[in-house]
């Protein structure tokens, strides 16, 4: 029985035993007794009745607001080829959805475009504790018959913006995201020396604050916000990052966002024959080229 259903039922219970105790306290009539008992109940099962419908109509409401949202997500999720996956990194959630999502992406693609801060959550030269990214893209490089392409743009290590949050998230110990760069740099070029016949790593820095850390594959992206996210890090780790602790959107090849994302990266990494566009490049962007093909030029990816 709801729980309303029983606290009215004690209500009328007790008006009940108090109406007795006055018929008999009072020496009343029974046919003075009977109307007023009868009046009782009236009002005291109108009352349930009309708190009952006003209940029942919020339920309704609440149902209704829910899956007026959830139908909204769906709609503008198919429209606009996008879902969402938890966050790559957090206390409370399980990360593996976004990892087992990215690795299988990998699996099925020739080449990956990474814009990152560091990178060194995926290129590491720790291979003791390899991230599953790295794991994946090992994979790949091993079973893929033609070349596999990685186009890496992370932060200058010298430059403002790594300087700036370094400080942020580590202020006894500001040169660490420089140095984080330093060793991811190091483990890619390791890894493109190791497997130069099978894999081609083409490495640039930038030097601005970014709106957002992405991988893209031929057939999907992922996109991750950036945020200051200080209140979220892991309280038991001083050197906690603050980045991916926010949902993943889940792209398909294609969409808006997927097509948005490729011009952007091949505009930072690539020289454009317009100066003024050259000039913001270099200028505002701070684009460098730390090694790689120099022929080479990283194209748009492919929906087909």
């Amino acid at each position: 029985m709801k729980k309303s259903g029983i606290i009215f039922l004690f209500i009328a219970f007790i008006t009940f035993i108090l109406s007795f105790f006055s018929f008999y306290y009072f020496q009343q009539s029974l046919h003075e007794t009977i109307p007023a008992i009868l009046a009782e109940a009236t009002l005291i099962f109108l009352s349930a009745y009309i708190v009952e419908r006003s209940l029942l109509l919020d339920v309704k409401n609440s149902i209704t607001r829910y899956f007026k949202n959830e139908f909204d997500i769906l709609k503008y999720s198919s429209e606009y080829s996008v879902q969402l996956l938890p966050p790559r990194r957090s206390t409370t959630k399980n990360p593996d959805v976004a990892y087992r999502a990215i690795c299988e992406a990998i699996s099925r693609s020739q080449t990956i475009k990474l814009f990152c801060t560091s990178g060194l959550d995926i290129f590491s030269q720790n291979t003791a504790h390899a991230s599953p990214l790295l794991k994946a893209v090992r994979e790949k490089i091993n079973a893929s018959k033609n070349k596999f392409t990685i186009n890496v743009l992370s932060a200058e290590p010298l430059g403002s913006y790594s300087q700036n949050r370094g400080f942020l998230e580590n202020p006894k110990y500001p040169n660490y995201l420089s140095d984080d760069v330093n060793m991811m740099h190091r483990a890619l070029h390791q890894l493109s020396q190791i497997s130069s016949s099978k894999v081609a790593c083409n490495c640039y820095t930038y030097d601005f604050t970014p709106q957002a850390w992405f991988i893209l594959t031929e057939t999907e992206g992922f996109v991750e916000t950036y945020h200051f996210g200080l209140s979220r890090r892991d309280p038991t780790d001083e050197n906690s990052p603050i980045g991916g602790r926010v949902p993943l959107l889940h792209l398909t090849s294609g969409s808006d966002l997927w097509r948005a994302l490729n011009e952007f990266f091949d505009f930072l990494v690539n020289e454009n024959v317009d100066k003024e566009l050259e000039k913001i490049r270099k200028d505002y962007f701070k684009i460098k080229k730390v090694f790689g093909s120099s022929a080479e030029s990283v194209g748009s990816g492919s929906d087909d």
